[in-house]
């Protein structure tokens, strides 16, 4: 402890931030005053991932760092919720925990994995939507009050999509954040797991001011619109080895790159298990297409 004391708070705090978050509240409640000082001052708690089903191995290390089972050992909080304002939060499984709403106030990036219709609606309430400036959902239940928690978050600058119900409409919420804004909202990147189609067409890209797209999949992608903004495309290829599935897809990325006369940058991501040694699995028939129609364009691969 006096070697401790020869340090001065900036580094003690940093080693604190770098610690699992169950060792952070042991330090802050047990030790002494001074880390728990510390831990309240530096907010070492702004990040929390809740999970019902334990970690998972696309974790990074500094989710991991972050993760709790249950907020059982957090209640501590509530007796200074000024100092632990939580910015990121991410949650996962049916059977989550919420922490408590005054700690609520400061988040802007929420993600949600396999979570229930009731959490959603819980944390609309609880939480600012507007403040939000990345959103993540994935298989999340509740189309009603996904619709509301989209409406809400008019402040994005981030938002991904996958597994949603397929009767979210995108165009009110797309139009709702225009109303705000009296133009283009400040959406710069958006991942998607199938463009065009019924999910996001073509006419509601063109209401967005979008930077970037990641995609899994495109349908039925119209001509004839224009992405001016577009500057970086990554689209997943690792569902192409099939050589009609192939073709339909080279056309719509070849529509969507023909309507993006700004884009820099295509990267196209494949997994080596496609891999064919050949050279006829979809990763290099797409970017050999892509190269000869776009030689202007920078197209990068990337193999998982």
């Amino acid at each position: 402890m006096f070697l401790l004391c020869m340090v001065d708070d900036d580094t003690l705090a940093e080693v604190l931030l770098r610690l699992p978050i169950t060792m952070r509240i042991v330090l802050a409640q047990c030790v002494c005053k001074q880390f728990s000082a510390l831990a309240h001052k530096y907010n070492s708690f702004k990040a929390l991932y809740m999970s019902s089903c334990g970690g998972d191995f696309r974790d990074t290390k500094e989710e991991r760092n972050n993760m709790l089972r249950t907020l059982g050992n957090f209640h501590f909080l509530s007796t200074n919720s000024a100092g632990t304002l939580i910015e990121e939060l991410k949650l996962r499984g049916h059977t989550v925990d919420l922490p408590p709403r005054p700690h609520l106030q400061r988040l802007n990036k929420l993600t949600l994995s396999n979570t229930l219709a009731s959490t959603v609606k819980k944390l609309r309430k609880n939480i600012g939507a507007s403040k939000l400036k990345e959103l993540k959902l994935s298989c999340v239940g509740g189309t009603t009050d996904i619709t509301a928690l989209l409406k809400a978050s008019s402040n994005l600058e981030r938002l991904s999509l996958c597994g949603l119900d397929p009767c979210i409409d995108m165009s009110k919420i797309i139009d709702g954040w225009r109303t705000v804004h009296d133009g283009f909202p400040p959406l710069k990147v958006l991942s998607i797991d199938c463009l065009g189609d019924r999910k996001v067409p073509m006419h509601d890209l063109e209401k967005l001011n979008l930077d970037e797209i990641h995609c899994y999949e495109m349908r039925n992608i119209d001509k004839g619109y224009r992405l001016p903004s577009m500057r970086a495309l990554r689209v997943n290829t690792t569902y192409l080895h099939n050589a009609t599935v192939t073709e339909n897809q080279i056309s719509s990325l070849k529509t969507l790159v023909m309507s993006c006369p700004g884009l820099c940058n295509l990267t196209l991501v494949g997994r080596s298990k496609w891999a064919d040694s050949s050279g006829s699995d979809g990763v290099t028939l797409v970017t050999h297409a892509m190269k000869t129609e776009f030689p202007h364009l920078n197209v990068k691969v990337h193999i998982d």
